[in-house]
């Protein structure tokens, strides 16, 4: 992780917090502040697209794969790695039993690939 971390970075574009605990470690530590931003109460930054993608696609696999359907696509989903990963289900026995599902299921667009 070191390695990784120092070759390629953190994260680009990671916006450093000051308003959740930051000062009261400097304080504990008797060390200077290190961050300031001004009027950082009031500053609100808006999600990156990154960020915007991933909630759009949380928000869509949140519902329902088909009208009427008991699960979301994300439980389905979620359900179909479980078994993956307990039994060591190979990939392609893994998409067979997806495959299976999205023939029985009555919209064939329900799960995400």
């Amino acid at each position: 992780m070191k390695v990784h971390l120092s070759k390629n970075g953190f994260k680009p574009n990671y916006w450093i917090w000051i308003d959740h605990g930051e000062e009261i470690v400097c304080d504990a530590l008797k060390q200077p502040k290190k961050f300031e931003a001004p009027n950082s109460n009031n500053m609100k930054e808006p999600p990156n697209e990154d960020t915007k993608r991933f909630y759009n696609f949380l928000m869509e696999m949140n519902k329902s794969s088909y009208e009427g359907a008991s699960d979301a696509k994300l439980s389905i989903s979620a359900r179909l790695l479980a078994c993956k990963s307990n039994w060591n289900v190979p990939d392609r026995c893994l998409e067979f039993i997806s495959k299976m599902f999205l023939d029985v299921t009555p919209i064939k667009e329900c799960l995400p690939k």
